[in-house]
């Protein structure tokens, strides 16, 4: 996976507001809830691995690792 942002930085950057996520922590609650659903996915259809490219990470214990 491509550029999976940990945080607003990508948006803060373009002075552009997010209004379902009005913070870091929204935000990467719903990251890591899509990227939840996608793991069981694709564990289920038998697809062993998935790498992504985090970007916008801020600090180093977000937990998006999954």
């Amino acid at each position: 996976m491509d550029n999976v942002d940990a945080s607003l930085g990508r948006y803060s950057a373009q002075n552009k507001l997010l209004a379902r996520y009005p913070d870091d922590e929204s935000f990467q609650d719903a990251v890591i809830s899509h990227l939840e659903s996608l793991s069981s996915f694709l564990h289920k259809n038998q697809v062993k691995s998935l790498i992504a490219n985090i970007t916008f990470l801020k600090q180093p214990d977000t937990g998006l690792i999954l």
